[in-house]
């Protein structure tokens, strides 16, 4: 079983995604929700997730900043990025020192 995180602040967002989800790997993947980068460090902390979709804009801890807490923590867990921006090139600068796959 996968165990996969959702990290958006608006919750329409990550209601959608998070059916969508259930829809595509039904029982096949344990799908929890954080609202901010704060919230995903805890619960990173806490389940074995081996999969984080995270939103880059959040008040708080933005996702980049969760994302180099988990990566330090757990460099085999898969990192997958939203963002409204049109460039990506400001987070991508945030990992040029890190191996990272950014597509």
């Amino acid at each position: 079983m996968y165990r996969l995180m959702i990290v958006e602040d608006e919750m329409i967002e990550r209601m959608v995604l998070k059916k969508m989800l259930q829809k595509k790997f039904g029982e096949d993947c344990m799908i929890y929700e954080a609202r901010n980068g704060i919230e995903a460090v805890e619960l990173f902390r806490k389940e074995d997730i081996q999969i984080i979709i995270l939103d880059i804009g959040m008040p708080g801890m933005n996702g980049i900043q969760a994302a180099e807490i988990m990566r330090k923590e757990d460099s085999r867990c898969c990192l997958i990025f939203l963002t409204a921006y049109d460039r990506f090139d400001y987070a991508k600068r945030q990992f040029l020192s890190e191996p990272w796959n950014i597509y």
